[in-house]
């Protein structure tokens, strides 16, 4: 019997009576956000041990040339799923479905692969004019950038249906998969960046033919349902997101060029050390918090309007003020004495940069709550002129400040530029798209996080002085301190956790 073309119909959690709870989801993202942290902490102390400085400071290098790269082959287009996937895939038909999978992540993975191959090719034929120094790395680059690209819209998709689960998973054995691989090659073949760089090209070719099998077997495509309207209306949403997107990562990696250009490889190496801890330390809160966060925001509006979804961003900051304010004392107080434990005393020029970056991302996570706003109405243009004003800024400071401070320069300029971008994006979110917090929510936990630090500070933990004895001290000091306290004098926070935790 011929099967109708046209049922309501959606397999993904989404789509049912009782879709996951945010907490559900949040709870999958950590596991995979702390089995991921795990597999940071053994592969990052094996590069920073063997690779040479320099060859650590390539590396840091060319991943913003990669960030770059997969940004603009998007197109925007994992955004746009994110954000339009409720209103055209929920209880649709599946030609209305086919029209959304076709459009939004068909059509972007096949132009993402012309333009792979036209960019391949210039390449190619500007080196046999003028030999290009860094092609090998550049070649390299282009693949993982294209195998990325495709991964991600699919990625995005998951994530969009809720299927938190399976995200989770392949975000595990992904990182694993690269953790193998780059110790293997960098103890036994290659210690160099492009040795670490096949590695990841091993790890992420794996991953890209399961998903993309995932993808055939759960999405409906149809080059005829392609939809120009739709595209349109994508690229409207996505493409100052990429904008947004490519100022984001110049933020964070306009210093490692121009370091590169005013001191050598040798700062870039020194940055990139504690950068690239910091970054690992610093999403601890946003990499499992983001993608439980936005799909239930998204879907809650698009059902029930603006007000559950204030309700729901109340409840998030409510708790994540206090982890926040947690993880920033905790960064203050004896961040240098876990940068050393990892990366070993030879590499302490590099803790400044460890402790004030992780405080610079951990402190953006509240950000990405407060103003998802702007997202619900895409209002994507303000966006892009926050954080492309942001980009600019922190080159700017970079030329008067990289010369003078050096390495301290660089992240001087990032923490000022994020500041701003912070408060610009605040004051354009409209009023009524921001959460209402209490004078409470605020400060209760920055008073227990800056009685946390007067107990550190003040005893110097009880004059230990070697790393380990130190966290543990300063862990026994967050229990009594700011744990036990909040938990006594908010009400709010006590009762949720209950119901939720069911104790």
């Amino acid at each position: 019997m011929h099967k109708p073309d046209n049922p309501p119909s959606d397999a993904s959690p989404a789509a049912e009576k009782r879709p996951p709870t945010l907490m559900r989801h949040y709870v999958r993202y950590l596991n995979a956000n702390i089995l991921t942290i795990v597999a940071g902490f053994i592969s990052y102390p094996v590069m920073v041990r063997l690779l040479p400085t320099e060859e650590y400071g390539l590396f840091g290098y060319f991943q913003g040339f990669i960030l770059v790269w997969i940004a603009v082959l998007k197109l925007g287009m994992q955004h746009s799923i994110r954000r339009l996937y409720p209103s055209h895939c929920l209880g649709r038909s599946i030609a209305e479905q086919k029209t959304f999978y076709t459009t939004l992540v068909l059509a972007p993975a096949a132009l993402s692969l012309v333009l792979f191959a036209l960019t391949l090719a210039a390449l190619h034929a500007v080196s046999l004019f003028r030999p290009i120094a860094d092609l090998r790395y550049l070649e390299i680059i282009l693949v993982i950038s294209q195998i990325g690209v495709i991964q991600s819209l699919i990625d995005n998709v998951i994530r969009a249906r809720e299927e938190s689960r399976l995200a989770a998973w392949l975000i595990i054995v992904g990182r694993y998969l690269e953790l193998v691989f780059v110790v293997l090659v960098i103890v036994f073949l290659l210690r160099s960046a492009m040795g670490v760089y096949w590695a990841r090209l091993a790890a992420v070719g794996l991953i890209f033919f399961y998903v993309v099998g995932w993808a055939r077997r759960n999405c409906h495509f149809d080059p005829r349902s392609f939809s120009g309207d739709l595209f349109r209306q994508s690229l409207r949403f996505g493409l100052p997101l990429v904008a947004s997107e490519i100022s984001f990562i110049l933020l964070a990696f306009a210093d490692h060029v121009m370091l590169r250009y005013y001191h050598g490889n040798t700062a870039v190496g020194v940055y990139s050390i504690g950068y690239g801890l910091a970054i690992t330390v610093g999403v601890v809160l946003r990499f499992p918090l983001e993608p439980a966060f936005q799909p239930v925001a998204n879907r809650l509006y698009e059902t029930k309007g603006i007000q559950p979804v204030l309700g729901l961003q109340r409840r998030v900051l409510h708790l994540l003020l206090y982890a926040v304010c947690a993880i920033t004392a905790g960064l203050l107080a004896v961040g240098r004495d876990f940068f050393l434990l990892i990366s070993g005393a030879e590499k302490a020029s590099s803790a400044p940069i460890f402790v004030w970056i992780a405080v610079n991302y951990t402190l953006f996570t509240v950000l990405i709550v407060w103003t998802h706003g702007l997202t619900l109405l895409k209002r994507t243009n303000r966006i892009l002129l926050t954080v492309g004003g942001a980009a600019l800024l922190n080159v700017a400071l970079n030329i008067w400040l990289i010369p003078r401070y050096v390495e301290m320069g660089a992240v001087y300029s990032t923490l000022i530029a994020y500041g701003v971008m912070g408060l610009a994006q605040v004051a354009l979110c409209p009023r009524d798209y921001l959460p209402r917090l209490l004078i409470g929510d605020w400060l209760r936990p920055l008073a227990l996080a800056g009685l946390m630090l007067a107990v550190a500070w003040g005893t110097d933990l009880f004059g230990l002085t070697a790393s380990i004895p130190r966290l543990a001290a300063m862990a026994g000091v967050f229990v009594i301190v700011f744990v036990i306290p909040a938990w006594f004098i908010d009400r709010e926070m006590r009762e949720y956790l209950r119901e939720k935790l069911g104790i």
